[in-house]
């Protein structure tokens, strides 16, 4: 995780959605200057964000105002964990855990219900 003191004002910012393979799912962020490294467990980048949001780390307002470079949406869910669009749709539609369509068959490490 970054610090807000990472972020340069004249630079400019994405982030990384990755999924380790145990499930735990973070943000990884990324200069766009800098040439993009191969990332085990990269899922998508994001659109360039706000180095306000960065500096606060509000990711519930980076998933609300920021895409992914695909134009699919993501979510945050209440204690950070990023979703996939489908994951979810499914679980606002309530269905149980393995009716979730998560990414890699994989759930992520969420806190419990």
């Amino acid at each position: 995780m970054w610090k807000s003191s990472d972020i340069d004002a004249a630079k400019s910012y994405r982030l990384l959605l990755v999924q380790s393979s145990t499930g735990v799912r973070s943000f990884v962020l990324h200069d766009e200057t800098d040439e993009l490294c191969p990332t085990e467990g990269l899922f998508a980048i994001t659109e360039q964000v706000s180095n306000d949001l960065l500096r606060k780390r509000d990711f519930h307002g980076i998933a609300k105002t920021v895409a992914l470079t695909s134009g699919d949406p993501f979510y945050v869910e209440a204690h950070g964990t990023w979703l996939t669009n489908d994951e979810m749709a499914a679980i606002s539609e309530d269905k149980d855990d393995n009716e979730i369509p998560w990414l890699n068959s994989l759930p992520p490490r969420l806190a419990p219900r």
